[in-house]
């Protein structure tokens, strides 16, 4: 039987899962959709919101100046808000103008090579720079609109994985820092003693200092002289612009506001709050990997440990990762490898080591390629593009020292590689369910396709089925993509497994009375007054999902689905999963 699920706009349906066409994976099959998943979507739309109109003022002063918002720090600026549009590099570079045949054929072959990636690397960043100022119009005009109104909600939908995500694009709470500043929820909330708390902690973490145990987050928001520059920033923002150095400047305003104003009143725990605070997962990818598999190495590096059992301390794994790095780059440097001798510079200050590989440690659980961590070096200016060399070296390294690091997890990543394949071999999908219950395919297929470039756009058409074979004979036909059915099974099964970690979360914390949730995949958020009680709440429910073998139900669901014999999953490790119930940061 198929269960037709509605929803989305009043005056235009969406479906309450993406997808279409010969790849529309869950979307074909929504048989087994559990309460868990379509209650916890209708949670999160059914809240209301509105514009801060602090923040919305503040902003649109800015922006009316037509100048770019900026920070000036390591001598380098950072544009914080674009609102001038950036001018098209072959209107005024030298690099764009003409050449003489006779000119180009006298270049060497590196001076032709430098000269295209000079004109690439131009227009590149006059791309990214124009997309920035045409998604800030967007977020403004939007903001405008939506000013008018004391409250307004967004519908959200599921992606074939059962993530949750807005239907709007631009302006919502799962966009950049700018929309989330811009965005407070419509219904208040009285802060009590945990509120209070909790706002202190939101203030250090959006500030910068989110490695801090909540209570020194707290103290750092409490400190008179920290306490004093945020008054300054508050009163008069505009003109003291310091709070541009927050990590999450516009967030960190909007909160700070609140921070400042509760701490005036004769009473802050009846300050009446309208900002979510969140709590986020410790690189959430690995932590699911780890518990998945029990790897006490993997559990300890992304903070599932009790304080306990660790001292109370956090762990790092994207520093443990750059320590591994460096000292394989220390090792070659030392025996005269001039690509390491390339890279002793550049990651010779810790903070710098990690920012070369903590895009790669983030992705990896995700499913990212070999070829795609070194892509990372380069696009992350680590390298430049024609030092495919050094980036291929670093990219080895990373890969060697995130194996060694979550050498369980990473096990557990080639088993569901292997059934994908042994699926697709057979012409099948690879379908299986989640911890909320619900049931997920993954169907990519060999599916012919041609790109057609118009003046303004560009976009593909595909191969359909012909006119004497129905559907599912053209997809018998065109069969399974088993490459690509390898590759994406890790990080898809991951993600249904974060999803149902927020949809069992979110179900539970609305059954506990709380009602306004502000929800990004791995960070969960609510008013300040309830963070402890979520904190709880998302703790428990990651221990529950996981309490019997999951990787032994995954592999029944899939034999199940598909009448194959999987391959026996990982031995699982040693970690208690119990544990995760006393640790500090795990969550934080």
């Amino acid at each position: 039987m198929t269960v037709q699920y509605e929803g989305g706009y009043f005056m235009i349906p969406e479906p309450l899962v993406r997808g279409y066409g010969p790849n529309a994976h869950t979307a074909k099959d929504m048989t087994k959709l559990s309460g868990y998943t379509v209650e916890a979507v209708n949670h999160i739309q059914d809240t209301p919101w509105q514009i801060n109109p602090m923040m919305f003022d503040l902003i649109t002063r800015i922006a009316e100046e037509g100048a770019n918002l900026t920070l000036t720090a390591h001598g380098e600026e950072e544009v914080i808000l674009r609102v001038e549009e950036p001018v098209d590099p072959r209107s005024y570079d030298p690099i764009f103008d003409d050449m003489t045949k006779e000119v180009w054929e006298g270049l060497e072959a590196k001076a032709k090579q430098e000269f295209k990636s000079k004109r690439a690397r131009a227009l590149t960043r006059w791309e990214e720079e124009l997309g920035e100022y045409r998604a800030t119009q967007r977020i403004l005009e939007m903001a405008r609109e939506m000013a008018q109104f004391e409250l307004f909600y967004f519908p959200h939908n599921l992606d074939f994985r059962t993530r949750i995500y807005p239907i709007p694009t631009d302006l919502t709470p799962q966009s950049n820092d700018l929309s989330k500043g811009l965005l407070r929820f419509a219904r208040p909330c009285r802060l009590g003693k945990e509120g209070v708390f909790w706002m202190g902690f939101t203030v250090a973490s959006q500030w910068g200092e989110d490695k801090l145990s909540p209570a020194d987050r707290f103290r750092f928001a409490s400190e008179e002289t920290f306490f004093k520059q945020c008054e300054a920033w508050v009163d008069d923002p505009y003109t003291n612009r310091g709070w541009l150095k927050a990590d999450s400047p516009f967030q960190f305003l909007a909160v700070a506001h609140e921070w400042v104003w509760a701490m005036r009143s004769s009473d802050p725990e009846s300050f009446m709050s309208k900002l979510p605070g969140n709590l986020d997962g410790s690189c959430n990818g690995a932590q699911h990997l780890s518990i998945m598999s029990r790897d006490l190495v993997g559990a300890t590096a992304t903070n599932c440990r009790s304080a306990e059992k660790t001292g109370n301390k956090r762990f790092d794994l994207y520093m443990e990762v750059a320590d591994r790095v460096w000292a394989r780059v220390e090792q070659d440097a030392a025996q005269g490898e001039a690509v390491a001798l390339e890279w002793v510079p550049k990651m010779m200050n810790p903070s710098d080591r990690r920012k070369v590989v903590k895009r790669a440690v983030m992705t990896v659980p995700y499913g990212v390629t070999e070829y795609g961590v070194a892509e990372f070096m380069i696009k992350d200016k680590h390298v430049e593009r024609d030092r495919w060399d050094a980036a291929k070296y670093m990219r080895d390294l990373i890969m060697e020292s995130i194996d060694a690091t979550m050498a369980e997890g990473r096990k557990l990543q080639r088993w569901f590689q292997a059934c994908a394949v042994k699926c697709a071999q057979a012409g099948l999908p690879l379908i299986w369910d989640t911890p909320a219950g619900s049931k997920v395919t993954q169907a990519y297929r060999n599916v012919i396709q041609k790109r057609i470039q118009s003046f303004s756009a560009k976009f593909y058409v595909y191969e359909e089925p012909t006119a004497d074979e129905d559907e599912e004979d053209f997809l018998r036909r065109i069969g399974m993509d088993e490459k690509k059915m390898g590759t994406a099974a890790p990080p898809n099964v991951v993600h249904s497994c974060d999803a149902s970690h927020l949809q069992i979360t979110t179900c539970r914390m609305a059954d506990a009375g709380i009602k306004d949730f502000s929800m990004i995949h791995d960070s969960f958020g609510c008013h300040f007054a309830h963070m402890s009680l979520m904190r709880e709440i998302l703790l428990q429910s990651i221990v529950d999902m996981y309490a019997d073998n999951y990787l032994e139900r995954w592999k029944e669901s899939v034999e199940r689905y598909s009448g194959l014999t999987m391959p026996e999953p990982p031995q699982l490790g040693q970690f208690d999963l119990n544990e995760i119930l006393g640790s500090e940061f795990c969550f934080s």
